[in-house]
């Protein structure tokens, strides 16, 4: 009677197993969706100037997908605008690596490092962000940096 019991109880836990393994194979779970969500309720933060709340919805977005540059540029500009500059900095430098003609974010790391007193890496990054095309940065250039005469 024990060894019937015993094989029972050994057989429903096989089919609990395949019936577990069966339900999870057809579930797929779109990242990218989720990803978009909580990027965009970080955005939704950011345009009301509540920096933490929105660091932690690019905190989240960025764990999931650590390519996602957009949530590094704006996870470093909300740095940035709370006194953070060394995390903006480094933000701003994981998103110039995964999209390096991101002229905007040139702009935001010379910010943050005019901040920190670093002028001459804030001139450099005005000047690539100028040569990128970002017309508007030569003001900061010429606001800040020796301009050289002609």
């Amino acid at each position: 009677m024990r060894s019937i019991i015993f094989v029972c109880i050994i057989l429903i836990g096989l089919q609990l197993s395949v019936a577990a393994q069966q339900d999870t194979t057809n579930v797929e779970i779109d990242t990218t969706q989720i990803d978009e969500k909580f990027f965009n309720l970080g955005l939704q933060y950011f345009e009301k100037d509540q920096y933490e709340i929105a660091i932690q919805y690019f905190d989240s977005v960025i764990v999931h997908n650590q390519e996602y540059m957009d949530a590094y540029a704006y996870r470093g500009i909300s740095k940035l605008e709370l006194g953070l500059y060394m995390d903006a900095i480094e933000d701003f430098d994981y998103a110039l690596i995964l999209e390096p003609g991101y002229a905007e974010v040139y702009v935001f790391r010379g910010d943050a490092f005019l901040m920190i007193e670093d002028k001459e890496k804030a001139c450099e990054n005005w000047y690539e962000a100028y040569a990128l095309g970002l017309k508007s940065s030569m003001k900061r250039i010429k606001a800040n940096c020796a301009l050289e005469k002609e």
